[in-house]
């Protein structure tokens, strides 16, 4: 059974590979993003995990917060 997961980020272009990798980890059950400021704006954290999930995962949307 996977491990079920929430990742608090701000996915600049390091922890938008982390999450991308999560998602297709076999192992982890991705079943919230939560974006955060830091190394980007809110605005863009929160844009970043929006195109993150519409691209890698689409059939679990929504599950993304808003910074």
């Amino acid at each position: 059974m996977p491990q079920k997961l929430v990742i608090i980020a701000d996915p600049g272009i390091d922890a938008a590979v982390a999450i991308a990798l999560a998602m297709h980890d076999p192992d982890l059950d991705l079943v919230g993003l939560l974006p955060t400021a830091g190394n980007v704006s809110a605005q863009q954290a929160t844009l970043n995990c929006h195109i993150l999930v519409n691209h890698l995962d689409p059939r679990k949307w929504p599950r993304v917060g808003t910074a």
